[in-house]
């Protein structure tokens, strides 16, 4: 066994043990016991948190995002949550690049990978999924570890997914503090407009699969 295919192994093993104890975790209470930590712990943690959604992929980001703009404001919650992308990105971006579909199947069904793969072989479709990315419900998910995969040197990357991911954690976060602030008439159109960019997204993915 070669020494690159032992720190592989070493490497599922410990995303193994982080995962089961996510899976353990009341993230609720956790969240409540973040909120009276003391002002800088609070949002490295909660930088901390962002990044390890964007890595553990099945985790979803739409409660932290919320939480953020709850807990920080609109604006800081999301400067926060795009700090932790940030960083959460930088990490995909590199095991991507050292191992490749190794590391995108134990995250993801081959199924998945599959469709992904057949979207990424047509050069049009590149462009259509960066489009893709930056609205709102969009599968960022498997996107941000697929789209690894381009020849893309990672200052590219980082722009574009920064930029990408301001559309998506907007409507979380300001519907969370404009919530806070008992701002209600516009949280119900924040609401709204969110709804209607998930849908877009959602017909502009078919169109992708279709092409």
């Amino acid at each position: 066994m070669t020494i690159k295919r032992k720190r592989m192994y070493l490497f599922i093993l410990a995303i193994i043990v982080c995962c089961l104890l996510v899976y353990k975790i009341d993230w609720q209470h956790l969240l409540i016991i973040v909120s009276h930590y003391p002002a800088g712990l609070k949002e490295i943690t909660m930088i901390l948190l962002q990044a390890l959604q964007i890595v553990i992929a099945f985790l979803p980001g739409e409660p932290l995002e919320l939480f953020s703009g709850y807990m920080f404001g609109s604006w800081w919650g999301t400067v926060i949550c795009l700090l932790g992308s940030l960083l959460g990105t930088i990490i995909v971006y590199g095991l991507v690049k050292k191992y490749g579909y190794q590391i995108i199947r134990f995250f993801f069904k081959e199924e998945k990978i599959n469709e992904f793969k057949q979207i990424l072989e047509k050069k049009r479709n590149k462009y259509l999924l960066y489009g893709l990315y930056c609205i709102p419900g969009s599968p960022k998910d498997i996107m941000t570890y697929m789209m690894c995969l381009f020849d893309l040197s990672l200052f590219k990357w980082l722009i574009f997914t920064t930029l990408a991911r301001i559309p998506s954690i907007v409507t979380s976060t300001f519907l969370a503090g404009t919530i806070k602030n008992q701002q209600y008439d516009l949280a119900i159109m924040i609401f709204l407009v969110t709804i209607i960019l998930v849908m877009i997204a959602m017909i502009y993915y078919r169109k992708v699969k279709t092409k």
